[in-house]
C-alpha cells in the first residue's frame, strides 16, 4: 500500500488480547534506507507509528470496489 502525505488513513495494532485503531491524516513518512516505510505521523498525534511495533495500514474499499 502506498501512502502520501495529507492522505486519511485507518492504522491498527494488536498486543495480546488489546486491540488499537487510529485514523487520522498522514502529516510525515520516514523511510529505510531500502525505501520501505519505516514510521510515520499522523496529524494532531505527537507520537510516531513505528511499523516495527506492529502497525499496519486497513485497506478500504471504495463504492466502486477500488482500495
Amino acid at each position: 500500500m502506498q501512502v502520501f502525505l495529507g492522505d486519511e488513513v485507518t492504522v491498527f495494532r494488536k498486543i495480546g488480547e488489546d486491540e488499537t485503531f487510529a485514523t487520522g491524516r498522514i502529516s510525515g513518512v520516514v523511510l529505510k534506507d531500502s525505501g520501505e516505510l519505516n514510521y510515520f505521523y499522523l496529524k494532531g498525534i505527537t507520537s510516531a507509528f513505528w511499523i516495527s511495533e506492529g502497525w499496519s495500514f486497513i485497506e478500504e474499499e471504495t463504492e466502486d470496489g477500488e482500495i
